[in-house]
């Protein structure tokens, strides 16, 4: 079924937020339990394990929080409704992913949000479309997937972020780009996109290295990126050579491999979402080095520069799972569930059909942690901007935003 979305009356304003006390300060799967109520069941899809293990507990720490707060919120108000979530661990795996939604469904759960990588969101489309199961996903970005389907996105798709990172790349005065990526679906669309977008400003393409998902030795790919460098170092200087690598936790390996090459560390390396604010980049102190040398920078979509909820759910999150750097990713996932919620208990419809035509409606009436949360017709987030942060020998640092005009392909770069 394709989102036809009607245009409804006023729809009310967000409910109270409330404190930030009693953080959680370890992952579980529990929440709070309740005598006498109605439990709305949530199916949450997280990777847990696997190469965006990091993003998934961000994700899932910030859902927690979120539901424990909301059903604090229904007991104040005696109200009897109660927000439940069944948590499956998918791995990074997308045949995990579509096994545990069907393993769900056939529960009787409808209501999922997750899973976390577009190759999962992939492997579940055809399902969740078959079934009409409403799907929010906090960090799916891939491309091809903005789709009239049963799936809403609360990240922008990567249309915006490649010319984001062409764009930088241009005004930082790279001349030539060797890209680096995973073999899946959100790798090898955001380096195409962001190749073509490189091209059209002015830039010139050479080397582009896959790897497999399967590696679990970089040294290889290294060499292979070195050679590349090698030879355009005839051409160019270290500062117009740029390596675009776009991963995710991986990245904490492949950069210690390329470490050991003088040439891969004079010249400026690019990330991408899935490895923006790792952790890990700055935790392992070689590999810290390592990506201070190469001056590391890589995009997250941008702070809501509004609203403090974005600090109060990172900080949250951040008590909740140790990291240094909480993903962009926890902060859609606490508004996805917010809204999902809201709009359930709002709408007081068991009618699945009525909930997915009134929750695009009523998201984009809610103003968030990521502010704005109005979807397009493919119910990915229409409103987009992006932080580049890179790795100095402080840790994080933000460097520059580039801020697109609404539903427009126009932006800014701003350096900080």
């Amino acid at each position: 079924m394709k989102k036809e979305i009607l245009v409804y009356g006023c729809l009310f304003v967000l409910l109270a937020l409330l404190s930030v006390m009693n953080c959680e300060k370890t992952i579980t799967k529990e929440v709070l339990v309740y005598p006498d109520t109605s439990y709305v069941e949530i199916g949450v899809l997280v990777d847990l394990r696997g190469d965006a293990a990091a993003a998934g507990e961000d994700i899932l720490a910030a859902l927690q929080i979120r539901t424990n707060d909301l059903n604090n919120q229904m007991e104040s108000l005696d109200a009897l409704k109660r927000l439940r979530l069944v948590v499956e661990d998918c791995a990074t795996d997308p045949d995990s992913a579509l096994t545990k939604l069907q393993s769900l469904h056939e529960q009787g759960i409808e209501m999922f949000i997750g899973p976390v990588t577009s190759e999962s969101v992939a492997s579940i489309l055809e399902y969740a479309n078959e079934n009409e199961i409403l799907i929010l996903s906090p960090s799916s970005t891939a491309i091809s997937l903005a789709l009239p389907d049963y799936v809403f996105r609360f990240a922008p798709n990567d249309t915006k972020q490649s010319h984001a990172i062409a764009s930088l790349m241009i005004e930082d005065g790279m001349k030539v780009l060797v890209s680096v990526n995973r073999d899946e679906i959100y790798g090898n669309e955001l380096i195409n996109a962001t190749r073509s977008d490189f091209e059209t400003l002015g830039g010139v393409l050479a080397d582009s290295q896959v790897y497999s998902l399967d590696v679990d030795d970089y040294s290889a790919l290294a060499t292979d990126v070195n050679s590349a460098v090698a030879t355009l170092l005839n051409s160019y200087t270290a500062d117009q050579i740029a390596v675009l690598l776009v991963s995710f936790e991986e990245a904490e390996e492949i950069l210690a491999a390329a470490g050991t090459y003088e040439n891969l560390r004079a010249i400026h390396w690019y990330g991408s979402d899935g490895n923006a604010q790792l952790s890990s980049l700055i935790t392992n102190s070689s590999v810290k080095e390592i990506a201070t040398d190469m001056h590391f920078t890589a995009p997250t979509f941008g702070e809501n520069e509004d609203s403090e909820i974005d600090d109060m759910v990172r900080i949250r999150v951040g008590m909740s799972t140790g990291h240094l750097s909480v993903s962009m990713d926890a902060v859609f996932a606490y508004d996805a569930l917010n809204v999902l919620f809201l709009s359930y208990i709002r709408f007081t419809s068991q009618d699945r059909y009525s909930l997915v035509e009134i929750f695009p409606v009523y998201s984009q009436s809610q103003y968030g942690a990521s502010g704005w949360g109005e979807l397009d017709q493919n119910g990915d987030r229409v409103y987009s901007s992006y932080d580049f942060y890179s790795v100095l020998s402080t840790g994080w640092s933000r460097t520059a935003s580039y801020h697109f005009s609404p539903a427009s392909m126009e932006g800014q770069l701003i350096r900080y």
